[in-house]
Protein backbone atom coordinates (compact mmCIF):
# COMPACT_ATOMS: atom_id res chain seq x y z
CA UNK A 1 0.00 0.00 0.00
CA UNK A 2 2.73 2.48 0.94
CA UNK A 3 4.80 1.72 -2.16
CA UNK A 4 2.10 1.19 -4.79
CA UNK A 5 -1.34 2.58 -3.99
CA UNK A 6 -0.42 5.71 -2.01
CA UNK A 7 2.07 7.07 -4.61
CA UNK A 8 -0.43 6.42 -7.41
CA UNK A 9 -3.50 7.78 -5.62
CA UNK A 10 -1.72 10.86 -4.24
CA UNK A 11 0.79 11.98 -6.91
CA UNK A 12 3.16 14.85 -6.11
CA UNK A 13 5.23 14.91 -9.32
CA UNK A 14 4.43 14.85 -13.03
CA UNK A 15 6.13 12.80 -15.74
CA UNK A 16 8.97 15.29 -16.04
CA UNK A 17 9.67 15.22 -12.30
CA UNK A 18 8.20 18.65 -11.63
CA UNK A 19 6.02 19.39 -8.63
CA UNK A 20 2.25 19.35 -9.09
CA UNK A 21 0.06 22.22 -8.05
CA UNK A 22 -2.76 21.74 -5.53
CA UNK A 23 -5.42 21.39 -8.23
CA UNK A 24 -3.32 18.94 -10.24
CA UNK A 25 -2.88 16.68 -7.19
CA UNK A 26 -6.53 15.67 -7.48
CA UNK A 27 -5.57 13.55 -10.49
CA UNK A 28 -4.42 9.93 -10.50
CA UNK A 29 -0.77 9.20 -11.23
CA UNK A 30 -1.40 8.64 -14.96
CA UNK A 31 -2.80 12.21 -15.13
CA UNK A 32 -5.82 11.01 -17.12
CA UNK A 33 -8.21 10.18 -14.28
CA UNK A 34 -9.55 12.43 -11.52
CA UNK A 35 -10.25 11.08 -8.03
CA UNK A 36 -13.98 11.11 -7.26
CA UNK A 37 -14.10 11.27 -3.49
CA UNK A 38 -11.77 9.41 -1.12
CA UNK A 39 -10.73 5.77 -1.23
CA UNK A 40 -12.06 3.26 1.30
CA UNK A 41 -10.60 0.13 2.85
CA UNK A 42 -13.14 -2.26 4.36
CA UNK A 43 -12.62 -5.42 6.41
CA UNK A 44 -14.99 -8.26 7.31
CA UNK A 45 -14.15 -10.59 10.21
CA UNK A 46 -15.29 -13.74 11.95
CA UNK A 47 -15.39 -14.45 15.67
CA UNK A 48 -13.20 -17.00 17.36
CA UNK A 49 -15.08 -20.19 18.19
CA UNK A 50 -14.52 -23.70 19.43
CA UNK A 51 -13.22 -26.06 16.77
CA UNK A 52 -15.44 -28.90 15.67
CA UNK A 53 -12.35 -31.11 16.10
CA UNK A 54 -11.27 -29.48 19.37
CA UNK A 55 -9.85 -32.72 20.73
CA UNK A 56 -7.08 -32.45 18.17
CA UNK A 57 -6.52 -28.68 18.39
CA UNK A 58 -7.03 -27.99 22.11
CA UNK A 59 -6.23 -25.47 23.60
CA UNK A 60 -6.25 -23.48 20.35
CA UNK A 61 -9.39 -21.83 18.98
CA UNK A 62 -10.64 -21.83 15.41
CA UNK A 63 -11.96 -19.15 13.07
CA UNK A 64 -14.50 -20.43 10.57
CA UNK A 65 -14.87 -19.35 6.97
CA UNK A 66 -16.89 -16.22 6.35
CA UNK A 67 -20.64 -16.48 6.89
CA UNK A 68 -22.57 -13.21 6.71
CA UNK A 69 -25.05 -14.15 9.43
CA UNK A 70 -22.23 -15.02 11.85
CA UNK A 71 -19.68 -12.27 11.09
CA UNK A 72 -18.13 -10.21 13.86
CA UNK A 73 -20.07 -6.98 14.43
CA UNK A 74 -18.75 -5.91 17.81
CA UNK A 75 -17.10 -2.57 18.55
CA UNK A 76 -13.46 -2.60 19.68
CA UNK A 77 -10.73 -0.33 20.88
CA UNK A 78 -7.41 -0.15 19.05
CA UNK A 79 -5.68 -3.51 18.79
CA UNK A 80 -9.04 -5.34 18.88
CA UNK A 81 -9.29 -4.81 22.61
CA UNK A 82 -12.66 -5.06 24.30
CA UNK A 83 -14.63 -1.86 23.83
CA UNK A 84 -14.87 0.49 26.79
CA UNK A 85 -16.91 3.63 26.29
CA UNK A 86 -14.97 5.56 28.91
CA UNK A 87 -11.55 4.84 27.46
CA UNK A 88 -12.43 4.44 23.77
CA UNK A 89 -15.45 6.65 23.22
CA UNK A 90 -14.17 10.03 24.34
CA UNK A 91 -13.21 12.99 22.22
CA UNK A 92 -9.59 12.89 23.44
CA UNK A 93 -9.26 9.28 22.32
CA UNK A 94 -10.58 10.04 18.83
CA UNK A 95 -8.35 13.10 18.56
CA UNK A 96 -5.28 11.10 19.59
CA UNK A 97 -5.80 8.15 17.23
CA UNK A 98 -6.54 8.74 13.56
CA UNK A 99 -8.08 5.28 13.05
CA UNK A 100 -10.35 5.19 16.11
CA UNK A 101 -13.47 4.79 13.91
CA UNK A 102 -11.91 1.89 11.96
CA UNK A 103 -12.40 -0.48 14.90
CA UNK A 104 -16.19 -0.06 15.00
CA UNK A 105 -18.47 -2.12 12.78
CA UNK A 106 -20.55 -0.20 10.22
CA UNK A 107 -23.72 -1.76 8.81
CA UNK A 108 -24.24 -1.88 5.05
CA UNK A 109 -27.36 0.28 5.28
CA UNK A 110 -25.38 3.04 7.02
CA UNK A 111 -22.68 3.27 4.35
CA UNK A 112 -24.79 2.44 1.26
CA UNK A 113 -22.74 -0.73 0.94
CA UNK A 114 -23.21 -3.79 -1.21
CA UNK A 115 -22.01 -7.38 -1.29
CA UNK A 116 -18.80 -8.40 -3.04
CA UNK A 117 -18.26 -11.74 -4.80
CA UNK A 118 -14.62 -12.76 -4.66
CA UNK A 119 -12.70 -15.80 -5.83
CA UNK A 120 -13.29 -17.82 -2.68
CA UNK A 121 -16.44 -16.46 -1.05
CA UNK A 122 -19.06 -13.70 -1.04
CA UNK A 123 -18.85 -10.93 1.53
CA UNK A 124 -21.41 -8.54 3.00
CA UNK A 125 -21.63 -4.82 2.42
CA UNK A 126 -20.76 -3.80 5.98
CA UNK A 127 -17.57 -4.09 7.97
CA UNK A 128 -14.80 -2.15 9.66
CA UNK A 129 -14.07 0.93 7.55
CA UNK A 130 -10.93 2.96 7.00
CA UNK A 131 -11.64 6.09 4.98
CA UNK A 132 -8.60 7.70 3.41
CA UNK A 133 -8.03 11.43 3.66
CA UNK A 134 -7.23 13.98 0.95
CA UNK A 135 -3.45 14.21 1.30
CA UNK A 136 -0.57 11.81 1.05
CA UNK A 137 1.10 12.43 4.41
CA UNK A 138 -2.01 11.66 6.49
CA UNK A 139 -2.69 8.54 4.42
CA UNK A 140 0.74 7.21 5.43
CA UNK A 141 -0.05 7.94 9.08
CA UNK A 142 -3.33 6.01 8.85
CA UNK A 143 -1.64 2.93 7.41
CA UNK A 144 1.17 3.05 9.94
CA UNK A 145 -1.32 3.14 12.82
CA UNK A 146 -3.29 0.19 11.43
CA UNK A 147 -0.08 -1.78 11.00
CA UNK A 148 1.08 -0.94 14.52
CA UNK A 149 -2.13 -2.22 16.14
CA UNK A 150 -2.63 -5.28 13.87
CA UNK A 151 -5.80 -4.19 12.13
CA UNK A 152 -5.49 -7.29 9.91
CA UNK A 153 -5.10 -10.42 12.01
CA UNK A 154 -6.13 -14.07 12.11
CA UNK A 155 -9.85 -13.27 12.31
CA UNK A 156 -9.81 -11.17 9.15
CA UNK A 157 -11.55 -12.87 6.26
CA UNK A 158 -11.44 -10.21 3.53
CA UNK A 159 -10.06 -6.70 3.05
CA UNK A 160 -11.25 -4.64 0.08
CA UNK A 161 -9.92 -1.38 -1.33
CA UNK A 162 -12.48 0.67 -3.27
CA UNK A 163 -12.13 3.95 -5.14
CA UNK A 164 -13.63 5.74 -8.15
CA UNK A 165 -11.93 7.67 -10.96
CA UNK A 166 -13.33 9.89 -13.70
CA UNK A 167 -11.72 10.31 -17.12
CA UNK A 168 -12.96 13.57 -18.69
CA UNK A 169 -11.36 12.74 -22.04
CA UNK A 170 -13.85 9.95 -22.72
CA UNK A 171 -16.52 10.90 -20.15
CA UNK A 172 -16.24 7.58 -18.31
CA UNK A 173 -16.18 6.64 -14.64
CA UNK A 174 -14.04 3.77 -13.39
CA UNK A 175 -15.08 1.89 -10.24
CA UNK A 176 -12.19 -0.19 -8.85
CA UNK A 177 -12.35 -2.99 -6.27
CA UNK A 178 -9.16 -4.70 -5.08
CA UNK A 179 -9.91 -7.61 -2.75
CA UNK A 180 -7.69 -9.81 -0.58
CA UNK A 181 -9.29 -12.95 0.89
CA UNK A 182 -7.97 -14.87 3.89
CA UNK A 183 -9.22 -18.44 4.07
CA UNK A 184 -9.69 -20.42 7.26
CA UNK A 185 -6.69 -22.53 6.22
CA UNK A 186 -4.35 -19.54 6.20
CA UNK A 187 -4.00 -19.06 2.44
CA UNK A 188 -4.38 -15.71 0.70
CA UNK A 189 -6.29 -15.07 -2.54
CA UNK A 190 -6.51 -11.87 -4.55
CA UNK A 191 -9.34 -10.64 -6.76
CA UNK A 192 -9.87 -7.41 -8.66
CA UNK A 193 -12.66 -5.81 -10.64
CA UNK A 194 -12.46 -2.62 -12.71
CA UNK A 195 -15.73 -1.52 -14.26
CA UNK A 196 -16.00 1.44 -16.61
CA UNK A 197 -19.44 2.99 -16.92
CA UNK A 198 -21.20 6.15 -18.08
CA UNK A 199 -23.93 7.06 -15.56
CA UNK A 200 -25.41 9.90 -17.61
CA UNK A 201 -25.57 10.69 -21.33
CA UNK A 202 -24.09 14.01 -22.35
CA UNK A 203 -25.60 16.02 -25.20
CA UNK A 204 -23.03 15.06 -27.83
CA UNK A 205 -23.89 14.01 -31.36
CA UNK A 206 -23.38 10.31 -30.59
CA UNK A 207 -25.34 10.42 -27.33
CA UNK A 208 -28.15 12.38 -28.98
CA UNK A 209 -28.40 9.59 -31.52
CA UNK A 210 -28.48 7.05 -28.68
CA UNK A 211 -31.29 8.98 -26.98
CA UNK A 212 -33.22 9.03 -30.26
CA UNK A 213 -32.78 5.26 -30.59
CA UNK A 214 -33.91 4.76 -26.98
CA UNK A 215 -37.02 6.88 -27.60
CA UNK A 216 -37.83 4.99 -30.81
CA UNK A 217 -37.39 1.67 -29.02
CA UNK A 218 -39.69 2.76 -26.17
CA UNK A 219 -42.39 3.90 -28.61
CA UNK A 220 -42.17 0.58 -30.47
CA UNK A 221 -42.43 -1.50 -27.30
CA UNK A 222 -45.41 0.56 -26.16
CA UNK A 223 -47.14 -0.39 -29.42
CA UNK A 224 -46.03 -4.04 -29.50
CA UNK A 225 -48.13 -5.31 -26.53
CA UNK A 226 -51.31 -3.98 -28.16
CA UNK A 227 -50.36 -5.75 -31.39
CA UNK A 228 -49.78 -9.02 -29.52
CA UNK A 229 -53.13 -8.70 -27.73
CA UNK A 230 -54.90 -8.00 -31.03
CA UNK A 231 -53.34 -11.08 -32.68
CA UNK A 232 -54.30 -13.17 -29.67
CA UNK A 233 -57.94 -12.03 -29.89
CA UNK A 234 -58.09 -12.65 -33.65
CA UNK A 235 -56.41 -16.06 -33.91
CA UNK A 236 -57.26 -17.50 -30.49
CA UNK A 237 -55.01 -19.27 -28.01
CA UNK A 238 -54.53 -22.54 -29.90
CA UNK A 239 -53.49 -20.89 -33.17
CA UNK A 240 -51.59 -18.05 -31.53
CA UNK A 241 -49.31 -20.27 -29.45
CA UNK A 242 -48.30 -22.27 -32.53
CA UNK A 243 -46.76 -19.20 -34.15
CA UNK A 244 -43.12 -19.02 -32.95
CA UNK A 245 -42.83 -15.32 -33.77
CA UNK A 246 -45.51 -14.55 -31.19
CA UNK A 247 -43.35 -16.19 -28.53
CA UNK A 248 -40.40 -14.07 -29.68
CA UNK A 249 -42.55 -10.94 -29.39
CA UNK A 250 -43.61 -11.85 -25.84
CA UNK A 251 -40.01 -12.47 -24.78
CA UNK A 252 -39.00 -9.16 -26.37
CA UNK A 253 -41.68 -7.32 -24.42
CA UNK A 254 -40.59 -8.88 -21.11
CA UNK A 255 -36.90 -8.14 -21.71
CA UNK A 256 -37.61 -4.61 -22.99
CA UNK A 257 -39.66 -3.60 -19.96
CA UNK A 258 -37.07 -5.18 -17.65
CA UNK A 259 -34.36 -3.12 -19.38
CA UNK A 260 -36.45 0.04 -18.96
CA UNK A 261 -36.84 -0.73 -15.23
CA UNK A 262 -33.07 -1.32 -14.87
CA UNK A 263 -32.39 1.96 -16.69
CA UNK A 264 -34.72 3.87 -14.34
CA UNK A 265 -33.15 2.31 -11.22
CA UNK A 266 -29.68 3.15 -12.54
CA UNK A 267 -30.75 6.76 -13.06
CA UNK A 268 -32.12 6.95 -9.51
CA UNK A 269 -28.86 5.61 -8.04
CA UNK A 270 -26.93 8.04 -10.24
CA UNK A 271 -28.98 10.97 -8.97
CA UNK A 272 -28.41 9.83 -5.38
CA UNK A 273 -24.65 9.61 -5.91
CA UNK A 274 -24.49 12.99 -7.68
CA UNK A 275 -26.49 14.66 -4.91
CA UNK A 276 -24.15 13.19 -2.28
CA UNK A 277 -21.15 14.41 -4.27
CA UNK A 278 -22.40 18.00 -4.52
CA UNK A 279 -23.46 17.98 -0.85
CA UNK A 280 -19.89 17.09 0.07
CA UNK A 281 -18.62 19.91 -2.13
CA UNK A 282 -20.85 22.45 -0.40
CA UNK A 283 -20.40 21.20 3.18
CA UNK A 284 -16.74 20.20 2.95
CA UNK A 285 -17.46 16.61 4.01
CA UNK A 286 -15.28 13.81 2.70
CA UNK A 287 -17.69 10.88 2.42
CA UNK A 288 -16.99 7.79 0.36
CA UNK A 289 -19.64 7.51 -2.36
CA UNK A 290 -20.30 3.93 -3.35
CA UNK A 291 -20.78 3.75 -7.11
CA UNK A 292 -21.12 -0.02 -6.94
CA UNK A 293 -24.91 0.19 -7.11
CA UNK A 294 -24.67 2.08 -10.39
CA UNK A 295 -22.20 -0.51 -11.67
CA UNK A 296 -24.57 -3.38 -10.85
CA UNK A 297 -27.58 -1.84 -12.58
CA UNK A 298 -25.44 -0.71 -15.50
CA UNK A 299 -24.33 -4.32 -15.97
CA UNK A 300 -27.92 -5.58 -15.71
CA UNK A 301 -29.07 -2.99 -18.25
CA UNK A 302 -26.30 -3.91 -20.70
CA UNK A 303 -27.07 -7.63 -20.41
CA UNK A 304 -30.80 -7.08 -20.97
CA UNK A 305 -30.05 -4.78 -23.89
CA UNK A 306 -27.82 -7.46 -25.43
CA UNK A 307 -30.60 -10.06 -25.07
CA UNK A 308 -33.07 -7.61 -26.60
CA UNK A 309 -30.77 -7.03 -29.58
CA UNK A 310 -30.50 -10.81 -30.03
CA UNK A 311 -34.29 -11.23 -30.01
CA UNK A 312 -34.68 -8.33 -32.41
CA UNK A 313 -32.14 -9.94 -34.72
CA UNK A 314 -34.21 -13.13 -34.67
CA UNK A 315 -37.12 -11.14 -36.08
CA UNK A 316 -35.02 -10.42 -39.16
CA UNK A 317 -35.18 -14.15 -39.89
CA UNK A 318 -38.89 -13.68 -40.51
CA UNK A 319 -38.05 -11.40 -43.42
CA UNK A 320 -35.53 -13.94 -44.70
CA UNK A 321 -38.43 -16.34 -45.23
CA UNK A 322 -38.53 -15.03 -48.82
CA UNK A 323 -35.09 -16.52 -49.37
CA UNK A 324 -35.03 -20.04 -50.80
CA UNK A 325 -31.80 -21.00 -49.04
CA UNK A 326 -33.12 -19.94 -45.68
CA UNK A 327 -36.41 -21.77 -46.14
CA UNK A 328 -34.40 -24.90 -46.87
CA UNK A 329 -32.38 -24.44 -43.67
CA UNK A 330 -35.49 -24.05 -41.54
CA UNK A 331 -37.09 -27.02 -43.29
CA UNK A 332 -34.02 -29.17 -42.55
CA UNK A 333 -34.08 -28.27 -38.85
CA UNK A 334 -37.85 -28.73 -38.52
CA UNK A 335 -37.81 -32.09 -40.31
CA UNK A 336 -35.00 -33.41 -38.11
CA UNK A 337 -36.49 -31.86 -34.95
CA UNK A 338 -37.33 -35.09 -33.13
CA UNK A 339 -33.99 -36.69 -33.92
CA UNK A 340 -32.11 -33.54 -32.90
CA UNK A 341 -34.06 -33.34 -29.63
CA UNK A 342 -33.15 -36.92 -28.75
CA UNK A 343 -29.55 -36.37 -29.80
CA UNK A 344 -29.35 -33.09 -27.84
CA UNK A 345 -30.58 -34.76 -24.66
CA UNK A 346 -27.97 -37.49 -25.00
CA UNK A 347 -25.21 -34.99 -25.82
CA UNK A 348 -26.01 -32.73 -22.85
CA UNK A 349 -26.12 -35.69 -20.47
CA UNK A 350 -22.81 -37.02 -21.76
CA UNK A 351 -21.20 -33.57 -21.77
CA UNK A 352 -22.16 -32.82 -18.17
CA UNK A 353 -20.86 -36.23 -17.16
CA UNK A 354 -17.45 -35.21 -18.51
CA UNK A 355 -17.81 -31.77 -16.87
CA UNK A 356 -18.40 -33.38 -13.48
CA UNK A 357 -15.51 -35.77 -14.02
CA UNK A 358 -13.16 -32.92 -15.00
CA UNK A 359 -14.27 -30.81 -12.05
CA UNK A 360 -13.47 -33.63 -9.63
CA UNK A 361 -10.10 -34.33 -11.25
CA UNK A 362 -8.75 -30.82 -11.81
CA UNK A 363 -10.94 -28.49 -9.70
CA UNK A 364 -8.45 -28.33 -6.84
CA UNK A 365 -5.43 -27.80 -9.11
CA UNK A 366 -6.39 -25.58 -12.07
CA UNK A 367 -8.09 -22.19 -12.13
CA UNK A 368 -9.98 -23.05 -15.31
CA UNK A 369 -11.71 -25.94 -13.53
CA UNK A 370 -12.32 -24.45 -10.09
CA UNK A 371 -16.11 -24.28 -10.60
CA UNK A 372 -18.68 -26.13 -12.66
CA UNK A 373 -19.28 -23.08 -14.84
CA UNK A 374 -15.60 -22.54 -15.62
CA UNK A 375 -15.21 -26.25 -16.30
CA UNK A 376 -18.04 -26.02 -18.85
CA UNK A 377 -16.33 -23.06 -20.51
CA UNK A 378 -12.99 -24.87 -20.65
CA UNK A 379 -14.49 -27.98 -22.25
CA UNK A 380 -16.63 -26.00 -24.71
CA UNK A 381 -13.49 -24.19 -25.88
CA UNK A 382 -12.19 -27.51 -27.18
CA UNK A 383 -14.92 -27.43 -29.85
CA UNK A 384 -13.27 -24.35 -31.39
CA UNK A 385 -9.72 -25.64 -31.05
CA UNK A 386 -8.68 -23.83 -27.86
CA UNK A 387 -7.04 -26.79 -26.16
CA UNK A 388 -4.90 -26.55 -23.01
CA UNK A 389 -3.71 -30.12 -22.70
CA UNK A 390 -0.31 -29.15 -21.30
CA UNK A 391 -1.78 -27.64 -18.12
CA UNK A 392 -3.95 -30.73 -17.62
CA UNK A 393 -0.97 -33.05 -17.99
CA UNK A 394 1.09 -30.97 -15.56
CA UNK A 395 -1.72 -31.10 -12.99
CA UNK A 396 -2.42 -34.82 -13.31
CA UNK A 397 -0.28 -36.63 -15.92
CA UNK A 398 -1.92 -40.05 -16.10
CA UNK A 399 -5.58 -39.21 -15.56
CA UNK A 400 -5.40 -36.10 -17.79
CA UNK A 401 -4.29 -38.10 -20.84
CA UNK A 402 -6.99 -40.72 -20.29
CA UNK A 403 -9.68 -38.09 -19.70
CA UNK A 404 -8.76 -35.99 -22.73
CA UNK A 405 -8.56 -38.96 -25.09
CA UNK A 406 -11.97 -40.25 -23.93
CA UNK A 407 -13.51 -36.77 -24.24
CA UNK A 408 -12.19 -36.20 -27.78
CA UNK A 409 -13.21 -39.64 -29.06
CA UNK A 410 -16.66 -39.85 -27.46
CA UNK A 411 -17.89 -36.25 -27.51
CA UNK A 412 -16.05 -34.49 -30.31
CA UNK A 413 -15.62 -37.30 -32.85
CA UNK A 414 -18.39 -39.82 -32.17
CA UNK A 415 -21.25 -37.52 -31.11
CA UNK A 416 -20.55 -34.83 -33.70
CA UNK A 417 -20.44 -37.48 -36.43
CA UNK A 418 -23.92 -38.60 -35.39
CA UNK A 419 -25.06 -34.97 -35.48
CA UNK A 420 -23.76 -34.50 -39.03
CA UNK A 421 -25.40 -37.73 -40.21
CA UNK A 422 -28.79 -36.57 -38.87
CA UNK A 423 -28.47 -33.28 -40.73
CA UNK A 424 -27.30 -34.93 -43.97
CA UNK A 425 -30.29 -37.27 -43.99
CA UNK A 426 -32.68 -34.37 -43.47
CA UNK A 427 -30.93 -32.27 -46.15
CA UNK A 428 -31.43 -34.98 -48.78
CA UNK A 429 -35.14 -35.27 -48.03
CA UNK A 430 -35.69 -31.51 -48.13
CA UNK A 431 -33.86 -31.10 -51.43
CA UNK A 432 -35.97 -33.84 -53.01
CA UNK A 433 -39.13 -32.06 -51.90
CA UNK A 434 -38.04 -28.59 -53.01
CA UNK A 435 -37.05 -29.95 -56.44
CA UNK A 436 -40.69 -30.98 -57.06
CA UNK A 437 -42.09 -27.51 -56.36
CA UNK A 438 -41.90 -24.42 -58.51
CA UNK A 439 -39.02 -22.07 -57.97
CA UNK A 440 -39.89 -19.52 -55.28
CA UNK A 441 -39.17 -15.89 -55.61
CA UNK A 442 -35.99 -15.12 -53.73
CA UNK A 443 -35.71 -12.16 -51.45
CA UNK A 444 -33.40 -10.41 -53.93
CA UNK A 445 -35.94 -10.86 -56.70
CA UNK A 446 -38.69 -9.47 -54.50
CA UNK A 447 -36.60 -6.43 -53.68
CA UNK A 448 -35.68 -5.90 -57.34
CA UNK A 449 -39.30 -6.19 -58.42
CA UNK A 450 -40.44 -3.78 -55.71
CA UNK A 451 -37.76 -1.26 -56.63
CA UNK A 452 -38.59 -1.54 -60.34
CA UNK A 453 -42.29 -0.96 -59.69
CA UNK A 454 -41.42 2.01 -57.51
CA UNK A 455 -39.42 3.59 -60.34
CA UNK A 456 -42.14 2.83 -62.88
CA UNK A 457 -44.60 4.89 -60.85
CA UNK A 458 -42.62 8.01 -61.67
CA UNK A 459 -41.96 6.87 -65.25
CA UNK A 460 -45.64 6.12 -66.00
CA UNK A 461 -46.83 9.38 -64.50
CA UNK A 462 -44.27 11.30 -66.49
CA UNK A 463 -45.20 9.45 -69.68
CA UNK A 464 -48.92 10.18 -69.17
CA UNK A 465 -48.21 13.87 -68.68
CA UNK A 466 -46.05 13.90 -71.80
CA UNK A 467 -48.82 12.19 -73.83
CA UNK A 468 -51.36 14.77 -72.69
CA UNK A 469 -49.03 17.58 -73.73
CA UNK A 470 -48.43 15.99 -77.12
CA UNK A 471 -52.17 15.48 -77.77
CA UNK A 472 -52.89 19.08 -76.82
CA UNK A 473 -50.22 20.32 -79.18
CA UNK A 474 -51.55 18.15 -82.02
CA UNK A 475 -55.12 19.38 -81.49
CA UNK A 476 -53.95 22.97 -81.35
CA UNK A 477 -52.09 22.53 -84.63
CA UNK A 478 -54.98 20.84 -86.47
CA UNK A 479 -57.89 23.05 -85.37
CA UNK A 480 -58.45 26.54 -86.87
CA UNK A 481 -60.44 28.58 -84.39
CA UNK A 482 -61.77 31.15 -86.93
CA UNK A 483 -62.99 28.53 -89.38
CA UNK A 484 -64.65 26.63 -86.59
CA UNK A 485 -66.60 29.65 -85.39
CA UNK A 486 -67.78 30.46 -88.93
CA UNK A 487 -68.96 26.90 -89.41
CA UNK A 488 -70.94 27.00 -86.16
CA UNK A 489 -72.50 30.34 -87.11
CA UNK A 490 -73.62 29.05 -90.54
CA UNK A 491 -75.14 25.95 -88.99
CA UNK A 492 -77.19 28.01 -86.55
CA UNK A 493 -78.47 30.28 -89.36
CA UNK A 494 -79.60 27.31 -91.40
CA UNK A 495 -81.46 25.87 -88.41
CA UNK A 496 -83.16 29.24 -87.79
CA UNK A 497 -84.27 29.57 -91.46
CA UNK A 498 -85.82 26.12 -91.48
CA UNK A 499 -87.68 26.84 -88.24
CA UNK A 500 -89.16 30.11 -89.63
CA UNK A 501 -90.36 28.47 -92.85
CA UNK A 502 -92.15 25.78 -90.90
CA UNK A 503 -93.93 28.39 -88.77
CA UNK A 504 -95.17 30.46 -91.76
CA UNK A 505 -96.60 27.43 -93.62
CA UNK A 506 -99.19 25.79 -91.32
CA UNK A 507 -100.24 23.26 -93.91
CA UNK A 508 -96.86 21.67 -93.63
CA UNK A 509 -97.42 20.87 -89.93
CA UNK A 510 -98.67 17.42 -89.00
CA UNK A 511 -102.12 17.29 -87.53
Amino acid sequence: MNKTFIPAFYPVENYAGGSLRALERQWFKDMSGIRVGPARMRQVRMKESTCSYHKLTWPYTCVDSYIKAEEDRNAYCLGWQEYNKVSCGGYVYKYKYYTSDSWTYMDASDIWGMNIKGEYNSYGGGGYILKFVRNRENAHLLLEELLRYDWINRQSRAVSLEFTLFNPNVNLFGYVILLVEFTELGSVLTWSNIHAFKPVLSLSSLNSMALLCYATCIVYYIYLPFNVIWNFSVFGWSAWIKMPWNIVDCLSIIVAYSAIAAFIIRMEDTNTAINMFYEDKSTGANRFINYGHIVVWDTVFNVLLAVLVFLSTLKILKILGYNKRFTEITAVISRAGKELLTFGTLLITLFFAFVSFAYLLFGSKLVGYKSMFKTCVSLVNTFIGRNKLRTLVEASPTTAEFFYMAYVVIVIMFMLTIFMSILNSSIKEVRLETAKHAVMFGMIKVLKKTFREFLQLFYIARRKNQNKINVSEEVADDVDLKATLQSIRQTLKRYERVYVDDTDNPSSQIV
